[in-house]
């Protein structure tokens, strides 16, 4: 089942690359980007712009996928190694990084 499982998350890959959401940084690498309107609790001396850029990259590699989540430029990004079910997911829908945990507690080593 895993190599059923990459092959797909390696699919949907390269066919997100294909599309105007997603940049690619090298050939391992993505990004998607996804601009929002800064919180009004955000002092203007974390962000003094009106609009801010939330970003998840997602690095595929001959073991389990690294995902980066940037949700705001004055928190600081988070990497993990995920799963591949989850890196499939993400590809498919990127704003889900924002609003689940990165990782499954049943996917976390114990």
């Amino acid at each position: 089942m895993p190599s059923r499982i990459r092959d797909e998350f390696h699919t949907a890959l390269r066919a997100a690359a294909n599309t105007d959401a997603w940049t690619v940084l090298d050939g391992n690498t993505v990004r998607w980007t996804e601009t929002l309107p800064t919180p009004g609790w955000v002092s203007p001396r974390q962000w003094p712009e009106p609009q801010y850029k939330r970003h998840l990259f997602i690095t595929a590699t001959s073991g389990q996928p690294i995902v980066r989540i940037a949700s705001a430029p004055w928190v600081e990004a988070r990497d993990h190694f995920v799963p591949l079910r989850r890196a499939l997911e993400l590809v498919r829908n990127p704003r889900s990084a924002f609003t689940q945990p990165a990782i499954t507690p049943e996917a976390r080593p114990a």
